[in-house]
């Protein structure tokens, strides 16, 4: 496969880059339909069917969480947004034939929020998951399991945002999670029609090129993505930008992602554009201009397993002695793949996922403490023990869910789940606070945040 890597630095796309999480559209529309009345029985495809034909906003009512089984291919003709608010599979594994599960036409908007889907399998044809040729927004979605010929998981020819979503175990001869062909309509020159934001692309093949993602003529922006351990024995485990007929090629732009290591094939083939903030693991993507420094290349990343790190949607966690921690000196202030704000330390971390295992400790007040940290987990037991029980003024012990409005919980409560701590107390020369967190088990530990600071009691 020919190769021609080269790398083309601009400010100006750079700082575009970094607004593009700000403009990544997530359709909301007054609500058309929904499947299931409460029970999961009720949550089957017929149902889901009937909702489909209306398009419009559809959500789902089964009682907790459902899956439902895909045999046959849904056209989307109409506008249509799916929300699973975080309990709904949406499963083509026992389909017979295989299938497909959406086909968004063109001019048709598709919006997939907050759901899995998995299993799908287009056969001969391209697209294994979603085969696009309108508008597909995803949103806290999770795409595994899928095949095709081109584009295991997603087969794209128009226009495609991807934000806080994770594809993994797709396969294809080109392409394992996307294949972006050439756009019906060119798009302006300026324009990237296909936005990946926090976004990790893991454990996926493709067999003759492509193993995340194949480009073909077509647009494609990266920006704070992890793709890792993906596999292609015709080069680019992680990315091909493949030549046109006329041997001009498409454009691939990458900011502050994670070009991870791979199983099979150099991690890049072609033109790769990087707007800085990178980690190339073997030096084939072309990051080398020595006006940037931002770039790292020849080096682990030290990426954790794929798992469920808190959020909707799976991650590799960045280790403890990470090159991807801190190394983004202009990051703005978005969250990561998980909903975590960033940055949560000195500066924001290369990759889908920021690393917060970060103590801080403004030990203003006379009072003494103990803590135990690990990774953050989206459960874990903490334990509030005051060492001297003349506290002159009680102490108040807040928390911070990650996906709920602050709270304030009184001392007297041992446990939350899913937290970050933040313990205030009046200045007193007879406090002694003593704060520890345990895991519930050693493979799940907790992180703790605590600030001291000395503030009135809330």
């Amino acid at each position: 496969m020919p190769r021609n890597i080269r790398l083309r630095h601009s400010i100006g796309v750079a700082v575009w880059l970094l607004s593009i999480v700000f403009l990544i559209p997530i359709s909301t529309v007054r609500a058309a339909g929904i499947v299931g009345n409460g029970t999961a029985l009720s949550c089957s495809e017929s149902s889901l069917d009937t909702a489909l034909a209306g398009g419009g906003l559809i959500i789902f009512n089964c009682g907790g969480a459902a899956t439902i089984a895909i045999t046959t291919e849904k056209i989307i003709a109409l506008d249509t947004t799916l929300d699973g608010i975080g309990q709904i599979t949406l499963s083509a594994t026992s389909a017979n034939p295989t299938t497909r599960l959406f086909n968004v036409q063109a001019g048709a908007l598709l919006a997939l929020q907050n759901l899995t889907i998995t299993g799908g399998d287009a056969g001969i044809g391209n697209g294994g998951a979603i085969l696009n040729a309108g508008t597909t927004q995803l949103s806290n979605v999770v795409l595994s399991s899928n095949q095709a010929q081109q584009g295991g998981a997603i087969y794209n020819s128009a226009t495609l945002t991807l934000n806080a979503v994770t594809i993994s175990g797709s396969h294809a001869q080109l392409g394992g999670a996307i294949y972006n062909a050439p756009p019906a309509v060119p798009p302006p020159t300026s324009s990237f029609p296909v936005q990946l934001v926090n976004v990790t692309l893991s454990n996926n093949t493709g067999t003759n090129g492509g193993g995340a993602i194949y480009n073909d003529l077509g647009s494609i922006s990266l920006l704070n993505s992890t793709l890792t351990n993906n596999s292609a024995d015709g080069g680019g485990n992680a990315l091909v930008n493949g030549p046109s007929p006329l041997g001009d090629p498409g454009t691939i732009m990458v900011q502050n992602t994670i070009l991870g290591p791979g199983t099979l094939g150099d991690t890049c083939v072609g033109t790769i554009d990087s707007a800085g903030g990178n980690i190339d693991t073997n030096n084939t993507c072309g990051f080398t201009d020595p006006t940037d420094p931002s770039d790292q290349v020849n080096i682990d990343p030290q990426l954790g397993p794929l798992q469920n790190n808190g959020g909707l949607t799976p991650t590799h966690a960045l280790l403890l002695n990470s090159p991807a921690i801190d190394s983004i000196s202009k990051c703005g202030n978005w969250s990561d793949q998980r909903g975590i704000l960033r940055p949560k330390h000195i500066a924001c971390d290369s990759g889908a996922y920021e690393y917060n295992n970060i103590t801080t400790s403004v030990l203003a007040l006379p009072f003494t403490s103990s803590f135990l940290f690990g990774q953050e987990s989206t459960s874990g037991i903490a334990s509030i023990t005051f060492g001297n029980t003349s506290i002159a003024t009680p102490a108040t012990l807040e928390y911070i869910p990650h996906d709920t409005p602050f709270h304030s919980l009184p001392f007297g409560r041992k446990s939350v789940s899913g937290f970050e701590l933040h313990a205030y107390t009046e200045p007193s020369p007879f406090s002694t606070v003593q704060l520890a967190a345990t895991p519930l088990e050693p493979s799940i530990p907790v992180t703790i945040t605590i600030n001291y600071q000395n503030l009135p009691i809330r």
